[in-house]
């Protein structure tokens, strides 16, 4: 490797910024997330063992009672679980961002995408269901060439974490919009029990989502922070 390129990379890695504080305060909100994930398949999973009178009063009962303990917490851990998705959504939204506009700035080869599209393209219809794992795609793909070429002893890492990743955090979305139909649309007790499984399968994959994107932001953070200082 020659002087100039060498002062080369330093001059694209000083334009780089440290992403490492952001993804440390996702993966924090993950764990969180993590926690209140196992605590939902827990009260989904008490439906099963309430009678048809307790079912009835969970799902359609709108009175209170100084005894409604429960309904009031299940009532604030909903709400807060809700907060917390949508804080670790947009958390990761700037995390993501903030990989590909160093990918950018280190200017290794052509991206694929403009650099906004890493926040823009998950909410644009169609768009947002391939074009965030491509550009996740792309982020490992130019990453790992970088370090295999500049980094002795560098493994790569398998790709399947993210087919895992994107799979799972679809098949999510779809299962918790069915679940929030069947509950909202339901007029019976027998109705809600014949969806029980489903709410089961919802509050698993969420679990597993969960778990999932913990791994892929370690990975990614590894990859970036190897990435950060290769040349430092």
């Amino acid at each position: 490797m020659t002087t100039n390129s060498i002062l080369d990379d330093q001059l694209f890695f000083s334009k780089l910024r440290n992403n490492q504080k952001r993804g440390k305060g996702l993966l924090i909100l993950f764990y969180v997330h993590l926690v209140m994930a196992v605590i939902n398949l827990g009260m989904t999973l008490r439906w099963h063992f309430l009678s048809d009178a307790q079912l009835h009063k969970e799902f359609f009962s709108s009175s209170s009672s100084s005894n409604d303990w429960y309904e009031y917490l299940q009532n604030y851990f909903a709400l807060g679980y809700l907060t917390l998705h949508i804080a670790s959504t947009i958390w990761f939204i700037v995390w993501f961002k903030g990989l590909y506009a160093n990918l950018y700035n280190s200017r290794l080869k052509p991206l694929r995408f403009q650099r906004t599209m890493a926040s823009i393209s998950w909410f644009l219809p169609v768009i947002a269901l391939y074009r965030p794992f491509l550009i996740m795609r792309e982020i490992w793909t130019a990453m790992q060439t970088y370090l295999t070429k500049h980094l002795d002893g560098f493994r790569t890492k398998p790709f399947a974490i993210l087919g895992v990743w994107w799979l799972f955090f679809n098949l999510s979305k779809i299962t918790n919009r069915l679940s929030i139909y069947h509950i909202f649309h339901s007029e019976e007790v027998a109705a809600i029990k014949a969806h029980l499984i489903q709410f089961d399968i919802d509050s698993v994959i969420q679990l597993i989502t969960v778990l999932v994107t913990i791994q892929l932001i370690k990975d990614t953070s590894n990859l970036e922070l190897q990435f950060y200082i290769c040349y430092n």
